[in-house]
């Protein structure tokens, strides 16, 4: 069997990730949102990128870019552990010790996600397979979905989450109650994290 975790706003508190980082890079979270529409909006629109945002911050300065992004390096990436939601390592172990394959799919910019995830060294590791997912999560669960076994995908986003169910209804979904949970009105069941237990989806039927 093999859980699949989402990471921003299900293990990873990004709201507190999004304040440590705005705090180095010398801005507001209302200055980092403006920039993001700015920068990344499009056409065509684009996940959001340190580095782009970085250039645009320092007008293109590669000496300070570099030294900003360094900074970003020693004062958001190395603290990505505190980021994590306090129950988020006890219930990635719980599947781990259930001998569920743990692995990990995040959206957004590849290189962003990945740097990000970089800093996570207290869960990462726990992760048998990592997922940058910079179009969407549907292609990529499609492969899951189709599998032999039971597939449970963890995931924030209501909105989401539905299109997956919609693309992909033998796959199995448990919405967590996150930054996007209430995104739009659905029927779906919403758990808090630390309630997530293997035992709950030890018997999912991959018939149905």
């Amino acid at each position: 069997m093999t859980v699949v975790f989402d990471l921003d706003y299900t293990l990873l508190d990004t709201e507190a990730f999004k304040v440590a980082l705005c705090s180095t890079l010398g801005i507001t979270v209302s200055e980092f949102n403006d920039h993001s529409k700015l920068l990344f909006s499009g056409p065509p629109k684009r996940h959001y990128d340190l580095r782009d945002h970085i250039h645009y911050l320092v007008n293109s300065d590669e000496d300070r870019a570099q030294e900003l992004l360094e900074k970003c390096n020693t004062e958001v990436q190395s603290r990505m552990n505190e980021f994590l939601f306090p129950e988020s390592r006890q219930v990635v172990d719980r599947f781990l010790d259930a001998g569920w394959e743990v692995h990990l799919m995040t959206l957004g910019s590849p290189e962003f996600q990945e740097w990000k995830v970089a800093g996570l060294d207290s869960i990462n590791s726990k992760f048998s397979k990592k997922i940058y997912v910079g179009t969407k999560k549907v292609e990529f669960l499609a492969d899951y979905a189709h599998s032999d076994e039971p597939v449970l995908f963890v995931n924030d986003n209501a909105r989401e989450s539905v299109e997956i169910l919609q693309s992909l209804p033998e796959l199995r979904l448990a919405l967590i109650d996150g930054g996007y949970s209430k995104n739009i009105d659905h029927d779906l069941e919403v758990f808090k994290l630390a309630q997530i237990d293997p035992s709950q989806f030890s018997s999912i039927d991959i018939s149905q």
